[in-house]
């Protein structure tokens, strides 16, 4: 069984705040049926663009191209069939591959733990049958790539059961790989900053639980961290948020 449903994403954006103090974010969590489903929704601004954060705000144009080139890592970097590569299709983002999980999350006060169920979005198996996540960035892990980027992925491939990722180091202007590398999950984050994260998720998560009312089916709640307040608010849902999510659960549930 589970307590909580939700995609990896969700759970690695609450997990990194400590350390992603300046990115906002809004979710919303539906109880039916004595499970919680968690849906992240997306933050905007005026452009339509996410708002991953205000050191980003000037750089969406830059960032779709980031995300171009690790779509063409990807698809250099794998094959569905031994010797059959293919890299001059063109890119199809809607093409991917989830992998169902579960673990266990420390409850806040109680002994038991909160049981999740997540789904994440898988990069390949290697020639042992292990997953492996494909990343690129740029041609130096400098200081950037360890305040901003390291805890993300430590989480990310920690929560996939993961222990290693596949860098492609790529010319900043061009894009071009020019360099692969090996990393193992272990070596992105120090234990200090694992606690950390893990201790702000069940944080948040038992708070979620515990507002939400056991006995009554389809209560509902807004989770949001505000960047410039550094703060988690507990609040009323939009209907906007849940009626046609509610009624979506309604029709499978």
């Amino acid at each position: 069984g589970a307590d909580l449903v939700c995609v990896r994403g969700a759970l690695t954006t609450i997990a990194v705040t400590p350390y992603n103090v300046d990115a906002g974010w809004r979710m919303v969590a539906v109880r039916v049926r004595g499970v919680i489903y968690l849906h992240d929704c997306a933050t905007r601004d005026g452009t339509g663009y996410t708002v991953v954060g205000r050191r980003f705000a000037k750089a969406t144009g830059r960032l779709a191209h980031c995300m171009y080139w690790g779509f063409k890592f990807e698809q250099y970097m794998t094959t569905d069939t031994e010797n059959n590569w293919d890299t001059s299709s063109p890119i199809d983002c809607r093409e991917t591959f989830h992998a169902v999980f579960k673990t266990n999350l420390v409850r806040r006060g109680r002994e038991t733990p909160l049981r999740l169920v997540y789904t994440a979005e898988m990069d390949a198996v290697d020639q042992s049958n292990r997953y492996v996540e494909l990343k690129t960035m740029g041609e130096k892990m400098d200081n950037k790539f360890w305040q901003y980027k390291a805890h993300k992925w430590w989480m990310q491939a920690t929560l996939s059961a993961i222990d290693r990722i596949v860098i492609g180091h790529r010319n900043p202007s061009s894009g071009v790989v020019t360099k692969l590398a090996n990393m193992g999950t272990a070596q992105l984050s120090s234990n200090r900053k694992t606690d950390v994260m893990m201790t702000f998720l069940s944080t948040v998560l038992s708070e979620v639980e515990e507002r939400l009312p056991e006995g009554k089916d389809y209560g509902s709640m807004q989770i949001r961290y505000d960047p410039e307040e550094e703060r988690v608010y507990f609040e009323t849902a939009r209907e906007q948020d849940t009626n046609l999510w509610i009624d979506e659960l309604r029709r499978f549930l």
